[in-house]
């Protein structure tokens, strides 16, 4: 019973669903007011008082995914730290040495070590957001939320500050997705969706901000990928004369899009890179724009327009996409089907009297996976011309982790050839001796284990 009801408490004290003490009361469809609060409701009843802790914690299940009882637990356990360690805890770079010592490479500074290391990680959201201010200390008596929404773009602010520090895109895709459902949507915005959230997308930045943990993460993201029915030729009506490919490759598809001109007997095409991932209970596609590979190769953040992600259902020879947000809105395909005519535009694809144009011909590249071999202090990639790249792993620490079925190859672009680690963003070019001997690469006949 003293458990329940200090976690009724608690959640009624903290604001942590809703916003005011009246949409409380309109929740759970009674009064409450001074001397009537939430933890009197059910009177002697156990049964009665976990039956609305059970129906709140199932609101804040569907609503967020987060075990509510937990949070509150979580909440408390972050207060009592702020008393203890509170003089320690001040100062503008506290927060941010937080989340590079949990989400980043872990350098803080010396002096918080020691304190950083009596804190889980788990808690991590929660102390954030109290030494901000947007949550409350269990002792403070500020009653309703104030302004949630300037709560908000103040936390939002401050995650595109830190959240994008050595990653290798401009922002968190996880972040523009949840400011633009806060901005649709501001029905969501409670203190328990900002936990969430900040949770969501400071994990998200830490599956990417070193080397290490981003060729985890593109590793995990491997099991996910599946390669659907779906090669060949498609249109998005029967009626067009704009129709599309797919092709497989290694890891993924690739994906063109043909328009016809037959007075000038051309055919003018863009190619795509289009990826499905099972989610468990959807089916989501990433869809790469070939303008991608300029940054990639020169190691500067990928602009979000290179990337869109969608939704995907696959049904009876049609394909359904819908974007998962307003930055995927540049890939404009949201229907295919199996084309009729498929054997009329293969044969104008092999017809040598239509010119074939590339719309992005300056980001054209081929990129070739051919790992070899690994030993203890080499990796070896094939060379198009015969023998192999020998690469030392000492380049980089991360190179250690280098497994075969990896995406490692290489790439040509530009006239240019570049030695790709592709899941740890990792590329050498190799394109004269002299850069080669700068980064001791060297070209042999045989592997030397």
């Amino acid at each position: 019973m003293k458990q329940v009801c200090e976690c009724l408490r608690m959640i009624e004290r903290t604001r942590l669903l809703c916003n005011t003490q009246e949409g409380l009361a309109e929740l759970v469809g009674s009064s409450i007011k001074s001397g009537n609060g939430l933890v009197r409701k059910g009177g002697n009843s156990l049964f009665m008082k976990e039956a609305i802790l059970r129906q709140l914690a199932s609101l804040a299940a569907e609503e967020t995914g987060m075990d509510l009882e937990k949070v509150v637990d979580a909440y408390g356990e972050v207060d009592t730290l702020l008393d203890k360690y509170a003089s320690r805890l001040k100062g503008k770079d506290v927060c941010n040495q937080l989340v590079r010592y949990f989400y980043g490479d872990g350098e803080v500074a010396e002096d918080l070590v020691e304190m950083f290391g009596k804190v889980e990680r788990r808690l991590a959201p929660i102390l954030v957001l109290m030494l901000q201010g947007v949550l409350p200390r269990l002792s403070a008596k500020s009653g309703d939320v104030r302004d949630i929404k300037e709560d908000y773009i103040q936390v939002f602010g401050w995650l595109h500050q830190v959240a994008t520090v050595n990653i290798p895109t401009q922002s968190l895709p996880v972040l523009s997705q949840f400011e633009e459902k806060v901005n649709k949507d501001s029905s969501v915005m409670c203190r328990l969706h900002l936990i969430y959230m900040v949770e969501r997308v400071l994990n998200a930045y830490g599956s990417m901000s070193t080397p290490e943990s981003l060729s985890l993460t593109n590793r995990e993201m491997q099991k996910e990928l599946f390669y659907p029915d779906v090669e060949g030729i498609w249109v998005e009506n029967d009626t067009s004369t704009v129709f599309w490919i797919m092709e497989k490759m290694a890891k993924g598809f690739s994906l063109y899009r043909y328009a016809l001109n037959s007075e000038k007997r051309k055919l003018t095409y863009e190619s795509y890179t289009i990826r499905f991932c099972d989610k468990g209970d959807a089916v989501m596609v990433m869809v790469t724009h070939p303008k991608i590979i300029q940054y990639i190769l020169s190691g500067k953040p990928v602009p979000n327009g290179c990337h869109a992600f969608l939704n995907c259902e696959l049904k009876d020879g049609q394909i359904e996409l819908s974007p998962l947000m307003d930055d995927s809105a540049w890939f404009k395909l949201r229907h295919l089907q199996r084309s009729c005519h498929a054997e009329y535009f293969q044969k104008l694809l092999d017809d040598e009297r239509y010119t074939k144009e590339d719309t992005y011909a300056e980001y054209a590249y081929h990129y070739a996976i051919s790992l070899a071999a690994i030993t203890a202090e080499n990796i070896y990639i094939t060379a198009p011309e015969g023998g192999f790249y020998q690469v030392p792993k000492s380049l980089n620490p991360v190179l250690e982790d280098t497994q075969f079925g990896d995406n490692v190859g290489i790439i040509t672009y530009a006239n240019s050839l570049y030695l790709a680690f592709d899941d740890k963003l990792l590329y050498y070019d190799v394109s004269t001796e002299d850069i080669m001997s700068q980064l001791n690469i060297k070209k042999v006949h045989s592997i030397s284990v």
